[in-house]
């Protein structure tokens, strides 16, 4: 007989380039909690009717170390046709070849308290975030966006045997998998932009900094700064208003480094003083659209760039870039390591107990309004899964029936 999970959902990512192990990733993540037990787990995997015929078959790495029987589904609502009620463990392999529906999907998923793996491709070949199919602003970046633990995995270089490569690259005309320094896209992102920033010997990198408030993200980006102060330089967007304009602060007011004030992310390429390799950017989530490229260029360019901010809004939805249709979710697919940080959450339950959980989203204590609002903790709150209000929205979600 199979028994039911009592415990908040959780969806955690497995990402990389070809070959990076992210299908035995998730099998692995499965058998942890299956193994030996009487919890059900059902895998699901995007499925193409030229490849495959849909319905049930066997889910197995590309080493066929592990597998596990699953469902070909060719969109991510069909998943719903599927799953069986007393299933707590769900696994969903190639997500990136879904379409914008998985978002969705998962944020349900988890809200009926089901422990969810996803694995897929971050970046295409061209090093750009891997679009979901049919959809021209939602990236697989929107499922790191709002997940509560991603894992950026690496596989061997097919040009030089170095086993940190984080980019695919067609080889031969097929996937593989290659750093940066070998990555043919390296050239064409160096040369995107006409700018006087340097190129630098060294490799550069990209990392997220993210949670929701109460998290210390800032406090844990200017101690990162503090070791290489020297050769570094700290922007700060003009639309956070809080406090001193130049000035970064985190929450405790002891800990702050001077900034540069910008409205628009191409304004970071003319500050960029002699000397500089580490760049860091706080509250990314208010700068434009073109940060994406701006990072893409300081990248190639040997730049090693840090940023802190929210990863979702009070609705537990990627944010936009400003004044943009593309989400911020851009950003999470492009990059090398995200850091999720959690707050606490401490509340009582209907029963009367009290319980103290994990927080990873934040509350705005008033009911509407855009999704951008500057404020501090007069204004919004970290929660768990458990004690946010769009838990029950996502739950009863109509577009996908509770299974019964």
């Amino acid at each position: 007989m199979n028994v039911k999970l009592e415990m908040p959902g959780k969806v955690t990512v497995f990402t990389g380039p070809t070959g990076s192990g992210k299908t035995v990733k998730l099998l692995t993540a499965i058998q942890g909690f299956t193994k030996g037990s009487p919890v059900k787990a059902q895998v699901f995997a995007a499925g193409k009717e030229a490849m495959s015929k849909r319905g049930e078959c066997v889910i197995t790495d590309h080493n066929q170390l592990k597998s596990h029987e699953g469902t070909l589904v060719g969109g991510a609502a069909e998943i719903f046709t599927h799953l069986d009620a007393d299933t707590s463990v769900i696994g969903i392999d190639r997500a990136n070849l879904l379409g914008k529906e998985i978002i969705d999907v998962v944020q349900t998923l988890r809200a009926r308290g089901c422990q969810v793996f996803v694995a897929g491709n971050n970046m295409n070949t061209r090093m750009e975030p891997y679009i979901l199919n049919g959809s021209e602003n939602h990236t697989f970046g929107d499922v790191i966006c709002i997940s509560d633990e991603t894992k950026i995995l690496t596989a061997q270089c097919v040009y030089s045997g170095r086993t940190d490569a984080r980019y695919s690259v067609m080889n031969d005309c097929e996937l593989k998998a290659c750093t940066l320094d070998l990555h043919p896209q390296k050239t064409d992102f160096i040369q995107s932009v006409t700018c006087d920033v340097r190129i630098l010997r060294n490799e550069g990198w990209i990392r997220l900094i993210c949670g929701p408030m109460g998290s210390n993200k800032t406090t844990t980006i200017l101690g990162e700064l503090s070791t290489v102060a020297g050769s570094s330089v700290l922007f700060k967007p003009d639309r956070d208003t809080r406090g001193n304009q130049t000035v970064i602060t985190d929450h405790t007011g002891k800990i702050s480094a001077s900034a540069v004030m910008i409205s628009e992310s191409a304004q970071m390429l003319s500050h960029i003083p002699f000397g500089v390799r580490n760049i860091f950017i706080d509250e990314f989530f208010m700068l434009d659209d073109g940060l994406t490229d701006v990072l893409q260029l300081l990248r190639a360019r040997g730049y090693q760039v840090t940023l802190s901010g929210l990863n979702t809004d009070f609705r537990m939805q990627p944010f936009l870039f400003q004044g943009s249709e593309r989400s911020t979710g851009e950003l999470f697919a492009i990059a090398d390591r995200v850091d999720f940080l959690k707050s606490k959450h401490v509340y009582q339950d209907v029963s009367g107990a009290w319980r103290y959980e994990d927080a990873g989203f934040t509350r705005r204590l008033s009911n509407d309004g855009d999704q951008l609002q500057v404020g501090g903790f007069g204004e919004y709150e970290s929660v768990s899964i458990s004690g946010h209000p769009m838990r029950e929205v996502f739950a009863y979600d109509s577009r996908f029936s509770f299974p019964q």
